[in-house]
């Protein structure tokens, strides 16, 4: 059995796990040399940013934004009749909760379900 290692994208944050880091980013598209050891990655939130409490008003103003979208996605896949329709509006919501994710990082919670 192969031996994998965590690799981190530090443009991203994105975990991947390889025998050697992936060419591109699967998430962002970063090249390999933006890749690092997942034990050398330190998150470039917690290391350069202090927020301002405006910002974080922001943030969490535009996570709710988020995470309503989401609600209202989710809800029309399950109110479509097709399956084509259901598919488009459930790639809508996995993009408004990826969103959500970035915002509650920058607020230093637990990502909304």
């Amino acid at each position: 059995m192969k031996d994998y290692k965590l690799y981190k994208c530090t443009i991203c944050g994105d975990p991947y796990l390889g025998d050697t880091a992936p060419v591109n980013c699967p998430y962002c598209g970063a090249k390999q040399s933006r890749f690092v050891d997942g034990r050398d990655y330190v998150s470039p939130f917690a290391a350069e940013h202090n927020f301002t409490d405006e910002e974080k008003a922001n943030f969490q103003a535009a996570l709710d934004i988020e995470v309503g979208n989401a609600s209202f996605y989710q809800a029309a896949a399950r109110a479509s009749g097709e399956e084509y329709y259901q598919w488009i509006f459930k790639a809508l919501m996995k993009v408004e909760k990826e969103h959500a994710g970035i915002f509650a990082k920058h607020l230093g919670i637990a990502k909304p379900e």
